[in-house]
């Protein structure tokens, strides 16, 4: 578990202060998607998304957790909404 349950116990902590925290979700997120549960880190990207809607690194890693469960025209859309969000 290493580094990714420190993360995620960080997060989990910032979002007992802050429950909409866009950043903290985000992190949350790729802890889970570091721990290899693509379920938990996908819901926690799609409060991110709900939280932060133009933020380019939000989608692009709710993109790469459609990929890993094999869900390609998912991952697909987030790229470019990703792009479109990039400065």
């Amino acid at each position: 578990m290493g580094h990714y349950g420190a993360a995620l116990s960080f997060a989990d902590k910032a979002l007992r202060v802050d429950p909409n925290d866009p950043e903290s979700w985000c992190a949350k997120g790729d802890a889970y998607f570091g721990l290899g549960d693509y379920q938990r880190a996908l819901a926690a990207f799609n409060r991110h998304a709900q939280l932060h809607p133009s933020e380019e690194y939000g989608f692009t890693r709710r993109a790469d957790t459609y990929e890993k469960l094999g869900l390609k025209q998912l991952a697909d859309a987030d790229r470019k909404k990703a792009a479109e969000c990039a400065p």
